[in-house]
């Protein structure tokens, strides 16, 4: 047997045996909900929902009315037993359409962390698995048929030398594993990342980062990433500013052809409290990456399209402003930017938004909700640009302690110079949520 068909035989047993791994989770989860040594009380909500619309499939013409049925969990829970610190966090949601517009289906959005401290404070072991619905084609609208299920499975020890009082390093190294229900290019990586840090006082700290990926996905296909970065990071009183800049190197290989890029890149938040009832964050990003990586996680309006494995670069920011007011009522606010470049596909994406949510206290049990978002959308080569407006109203009332009936009208509007990707829809949610207490 050549190096090469023994290395394919152990990534092929390393596969299987994390496989295994990844089937008991849930049952490690379980098992330390019920012997934790520390454990917070944690949130549950159990939520029943019952939504009209007039426009299922999101088209422009042929419009599909349905009653959607959803029965939701959301969870986030925290546990320390031993050496082990564990959370869970996200919600599970199975829907049904009444009339069959779309199968019926269980879509998750949960993160489960492990870490095994071997030596607290020097060296731990890691172990993460992230269940998610993503998006297939982001210029399409958001229905089920255009959503996959992404699974990111993540392993690895974590190593940190103490030099001194303000010199420390940290070596980690990572096996990750994505895979896709549907379309999707499913891959595993091998990361390893460097650190050296520095603390210049007790509210400041450098840090020098290095990052190698290599990355294998199918038919003698390999990506190699690499990036170079100083960070620095401030924290004093209501100030709070982590950012870092850098240089990234990527490499793929196709066969017998070989191709490379690189680019600046860096990533900035800035966030303040104003006033004892008011903040302000600013965020600003640039990163270097595949399509298939699972990056876009990170940033909440940037939607990346898996139906191809290319190389992007994102740049994004935002400002974020949120108010509470004397009257127990809330304003937060939110514009946004954000530029997706296909660099093999030679395409572009833009999106510009504002979006913003008012929350009333009509009744000492009675809440009034309102929402409203705007986008820009334009999208190279095509010319293709739309506008989507989305405003909703509901209401949250409380008929007994942690026991809530809701109700919601929404309304979306998406305006195009391609009529075939306009469309209008109406919707009238009913539903009632119930928030344990332990």
């Amino acid at each position: 047997m050549d190096n090469k068909l023994r290395f394919k035989a152990c990534l092929f047993c390393l596969h299987k045996a994390l496989a295994t791994v990844r089937l008991a989770l849930p049952l490690i989860a379980v098992w330390s909900l019920a012997h934790a040594v520390y454990a917070d009380p944690g949130s549950l909500e159990v939520a029943f929902d019952t939504e009209y619309t007039d426009n299922a499939r999101k088209s422009a013409s042929g419009e599909v009315d349905d009653f959607k049925n959803t029965a939701s969990l959301t969870i986030n829970k925290t546990d320390r037993f031993g050496r082990l610190d564990s959370s869970i966090v996200g919600d599970i949601e199975y829907y049904s359409y009444a009339n069959d517009t779309y199968s019926n289906n269980l879509d998750s959005n949960l993160l489960w962390d492990g870490r095994y401290h071997i030596r607290p404070g020097t060296l731990t072991w890691g172990i993460s698995d992230e269940l998610s619905e993503v998006t297939i084609d982001s210029s399409q609208p958001d229905t089920p048929d255009n959503r996959t299920t992404r699974n990111i499975f993540t392993t690895g020890p974590s190593y940190t030398m103490q030099f001194n009082k303000v010199d420390s390093a940290n070596l980690t190294a990572e096996y990750q594993r994505i895979d896709y229900k549907t379309e999707g290019d499913d891959n595993d990586r091998f990361r390893i990342l460097p650190s050296f840090t520095h603390l210049l006082s007790d509210h400041q700290q450098v840090s020098l980062n290095y990052e190698w990926t290599k990355t294998l996905f199918g038919s003698e296909r390999e990506l190699y990433r690499n990036e170079l970065s100083l960070s620095y990071r401030y924290s004093y009183l209501n100030y709070y500013f982590d950012g870092s800049y850098g240089k990234t190197h990527l490499k793929g290989r196709a066969g017998s052809t070989t191709e490379e890029t690189d680019s600046n890149t860096w990533n900035a938040t800035l966030s303040t409290d104003l006033t004892r009832t008011s903040s302000l964050a600013i965020t600003y990003n640039r990163e270097l990456n595949d399509s298939a990586s699972g990056f876009d996680q990170r940033f909440e309006d940037a939607v990346i399209s898996i139906n191809n494995t290319t190389v992007i670069l994102l740049t994004e920011w935002s400002l974020t402003y949120d108010k509470a007011f004397s009257n127990r009522s809330s304003l937060n606010a939110r514009i946004y930017h954000n530029i997706s470049e296909y660099l093999i596909d030679k395409s572009e994406e833009e999106r510009n938004g504002v979006e913003a949510g008012y929350n009333y206290p009509l009744m000492p049990r009675l809440t009034v909700n309102v929402n409203a978002e705007y986008q820009q959308l334009d999208y190279t080569p095509s010319a293709r640009s739309d506008d989507l407006y989305e405003i909703s109203i509901g209401t949250d009332y409380e008929y007994i302690r942690n026991l809530f009936f809701t109700a919601e009208l929404a309304h979306t509007l998406q305006e195009s110079n391609s009529l075939i990707n306009e469309y209008a829809e109406n919707r009238v949610m009913l539903g009632v949520r119930y928030i344990p207490t332990f």
